[in-house]
């Protein structure tokens, strides 16, 4: 319900605006087959100002069909208006073009009270959806009104959150201690969320007046706290025979970053509110080595020859952290291998190379192209993955072997895998390189057709 000095609807678009209405009864009216009056008692009085004109606005949901009238009188004003749909339930702060405007009005009989209503608090909206906010990071500001929509004047003396995460929600508008709403005027009070901890967070927004017993009006609060965002594009690149260099990027926050080593895939998981410091070993696996707000660090001293597994983190100022991310890399080669030489890909990571193997790969369409190890630990073989380029030129490189090229046997096996029959022709050629960094020293040493062969 609400004032208006309108006297009609002068057109399918002339709703008034939903802050000029109050909202005094929300539920459901029973309808009786025996023809009568229909009572519906407000659920908060509504305090008529005896000079404009009243307005009544009705949004009615309820599902299915309906069938049924009401008595009307007719009118010389487009007093009605009115939108209906089978299909659209329209949004009354943003209402659709009407369907139409009726020259008429609900024969309605109003009953008002000899007594003035006392001031009456009215919360909109009636609780506060934060959605999932990072950890240690604050929320866009939401914002309560508080409206009188009774009368005399409304009396607040308390605003607070309470609640068991009462402290993960923050009330940052500025407002007297001592507040008067006269009627139908309002205030709006912010509040912000910045949970301390990954997990749902409820309160609730109080208004007391001291006065009166008991709270004048509350407001739910809820939020979900979500862990901050990890570092991106972490990589291990070989930067010596003892040194691999870690490169990543920070989170959109900046936080620093904490980096755990070892030399199998086995890491524990940092716990939120601990503080570690570097040399500590994590429960479950890894020795921390790194913490600070840099974008790169160069892992000296590593052992030679070998795979090194890392896993990072980002950390806020309370000592939260993200989920991990991980990569895998190798200093450069020191050694030749001697025969017999046998590689099965088996401890390697999915899409990584054996310690001391190198690749070269060359497209000229622009395509992800990769070779690595890939599969389940027991399973896991070499793949040369072509991502739908016809002449891509892919090549494992084995290490250096202490061999004599002339007497080497070599066995290996191979499973052709193509996403549909004959389409793209399949071929390994094996040879020698004296620099595994130029293609240009590539020497063939034979050809194997395998075009729609399966070979173990």
């Amino acid at each position: 319900m609400g004032h208006t000095d309108k006297t009609e609807f002068a057109n399918k678009s002339d709703w008034l605006p939903l802050d000029d209405l109050i909202n005094v009864f929300d539920g459901e009216v029973f309808l009786s087959s025996i023809p009568g009056w229909v009572q519906i008692p407000l659920n908060i009085p509504f305090w008529y100002n005896n000079e404009d004109n009243l307005v009544i606005a009705v949004d009615q949901n309820t599902p299915d069909y309906g069938h049924g009238n009401f008595f009307g009188s007719d009118t010389d004003e487009n007093r009605g208006i009115i939108f209906y749909s089978d299909a659209n339930n329209p949004n009354p702060e943003n209402p659709p073009t009407a369907t139409t405007l009726i020259a008429g009005i609900a024969n309605i009989c109003i009953q008002f009270s000899e007594e003035e209503p006392g001031p009456i608090a009215q919360v909109d909206p009636e609780n506060l959806e934060f959605g999932h906010v990072t950890v240690d990071e604050s929320s866009d500001i939401l914002s309560v009104d508080v409206k009188n929509v009774g009368g005399g004047q409304l009396i607040i003396d308390g605003m607070e959150i309470i609640g068991d995460d009462a402290d993960d929600f923050e009330i940052v508008s500025s407002h007297y201690s001592y507040i008067t709403i006269p009627s139908n005027e309002s205030i709006t009070v912010d509040i912000v969320f910045t949970p301390s901890t990954k997990e749902i967070k409820n309160a609730i927004f109080d208004i007391t007046y001291s006065s009166v017993p008991g709270s004048i009006a509350q407001v739910p609060l809820h939020g979900i706290g979500i862990p901050v965002d990890p570092p991106d594009n972490f990589t291990a690149t070989a930067a010596g025979v003892e040194e691999i260099l870690l490169e990543w990027e920070k989170n959109v926050f900046g936080n620093d970053v904490i980096i755990a080593h070892n030399m199998e895939n086995k890491f524990g998981e940092t716990i939120d509110g601990e503080v570690y410091e570097l040399g500590e070993e994590l429960p479950g696996g890894g020795t921390i080595i790194y913490i600070g707000d840099a974008d790169s660090f160069l892992h000296e001293d590593v052992a030679p020859n070998a795979g090194h597994f890392y896993k990072t983190w980002s950390i806020t100022e309370n000592n939260k952290y993200s989920l991990s991310v991980e990569t895998y890399g190798t200093p450069l080669c020191s050694t030749t291998f001697d025969i017999p030489f046998f590689e099965n890909f088996h401890d390697v990571p999915d899409e990584e190379m054996p310690v001391c193997w190198n690749t070269i790969i060359e497209t000229y369409a622009d395509r992800n192209h990769w070779i690595g190890a890939y599969g389940e630990e027991e399973y896991s073989s070499l793949v040369f993955y072509n991502d739908y380029e016809e002449y891509p030129t892919l090549i494992a490189i084995t290490p250096e072997l202490n061999a004599d090229i002339n007497s080497l046997y070599i066995q290996f096996g191979v499973n052709v895998s193509l996403r549909q029959s004959n389409d793209v022709g399949i071929g390994i050629t094996l040879g020698v390189m004296s620099d595994p960094e130029d293609l240009n020293t590539f020497e063939p040493l034979e050809n194997f057709d395998l075009n729609g062969v399966h070979l173990w």
